[in-house]
């Protein structure tokens, strides 16, 4: 597994079960005066910046993490990032919090970013005393509703806030303005979103039939039984046999009623269209098969970013989502609760497909610049 990633300027290391990646450092040493300080997108920090990703591998806490999941994704994605900018960043996985020590002092960062609720709050009791000048971040990937659904969510948040040097982040603002409205934390709640690059890529379509992607994990917060109703009339509207396809290995949150009704629906009496279901893949084959559909479908309750919405964007595969994912374009945008609307926005997506594409791409590629800027003023909020 050693070598040089082909992507980015980053070292594969093969560290057991642990998969980590590590990027060279290049920031710009400026002396001033007796001393040293280093520039990262312009602003001077006192010593080197090196932030260490942790996740939890497996399942806890109503996520999910494995290297191909969303949340390694999206670590990996903001490390990349940050790397490009001069900053030595790491992303490793650990089995439990016991692990967290072990990493820190391999690597010595100056910030530690937490992905996801997994680490107790008395852990940082042990930490922060190991380590009094790392600054600690727990990064939040959840908007309230579904941080509802995690029973120890608002009391470990309240909890983290005790330690000194633990922060708090959000990736979406909604959340973040909610919590800090509610805790009055001494220290700032920090707003760290999702980033995302990609260029558009190929694309194959075979015309047969609908090919209708709706993936992710089952859960009811995901909404798809309605997407598939709404995708059920689009397909009839267009006198088109539907494939609806969906990951049937991924059920969260009580998410098996999800799965039943589903294949409930579409074995009914006189239904010509198909479910299709398909295990987990990994990022590069979930790539390549999703540049085979007609469209992807994202239309969610709850959202902060949806990486799975930006890959359908970027392999030019038109898209129906909700309005909780905060760049979509609003001619893509349809009611979650409404199997008509979200019906009629399909029919339009179909229609002038390349439409939107390029208002998504365009949005995305503007939201991640914005999340670049807004990535070093929340690192700098932690001086």
């Amino acid at each position: 597994l050693n070598g040089i990633l082909t992507h980015g300027r980053g070292i594969l290391h093969d560290l057991g079960e642990n998969l980590s990646v590590v990027w060279k450092n290049s920031s710009e040493v400026v002396p001033v005066g007796n001393g040293t300080v280093y520039l990262f997108l312009g602003v001077a920090w006192e010593y080197i910046v090196k932030i260490l990703f942790i996740l939890k591998r497996g399942a806890g806490y109503g996520y999910w993490s494995q290297k191909s999941s969303g949340l390694y994704n999206s670590a990996f994605a903001c490390a990349r990032m940050l790397a490009h900018e001069g900053v030595l960043t790491k992303v490793v996985e650990v089995l439990d919090n016991n692990c967290i020590d072990r990493e820190v002092s391999k690597f010595c960062p100056s910030h530690v970013i937490v992905e996801a609720l997994w680490v107790v709050p008395a852990k940082f009791a042990v930490l922060t005393r190991l380590y009094p000048k790392v600054k600690w971040i727990i990064r939040v990937l959840s908007n309230v509703p579904f941080l509802a659904n995690e029973g120890i969510a608002v009391d470990w948040l309240l909890q983290y806030g005790q330690y000194p040097n633990v922060f708090i982040a959000f990736n979406d603002d909604r959340a973040r303005k909610d919590f800090y409205h509610l805790t009055r934390y001494e220290r700032p709640v920090l707003l760290l979103p999702n980033y995302y690059v990609r260029e558009l890529c190929k694309r194959w379509i075979n015309s047969d039939v609908l090919n209708v992607a709706c993936l992710g994990a089952l859960r009811p917060l995901k909404n798809q039984l309605i997407q598939a109703i709404g995708a059920i009339k689009c397909a009839d509207r267009l006198h088109r046999v539907l494939h609806f396809h969906v990951n049937s290995d991924r059920i969260e949150m009580f998410g098996d009623s999800v799965l039943k009704n589903l294949r409930a629906l579409f074995t009914a009496h006189r239904c010509q269209h198909v479910l299709v279901e398909h295990p987990w893949m990994e990022h590069e084959k979930m790539l390549e098969f999703v540049s085979g559909m007609d469209l992807g479908m994202q239309v969610s309750l709850s959202e902060t970013f949806n990486i799975m919405a930006a890959d359908f964007v970027c392999s030019r595969v038109p898209i129906v989502v909700s309005d909780e994912i905060p760049w979509a374009s609003r001619l893509s945008v349809a009611l979650p609760s409404d199997s008509q609307d979200i019906a009629d926005k399909m029919v339009c997506a179909l229609r002038w497909p390349w439409i939107n594409v390029f208002h998504n791409y365009t949005k995305l590629t503007r939201y991640c610049r914005s999340s670049r800027r807004q990535w070093f003023k929340s690192l700098h909020d932690t001086v």
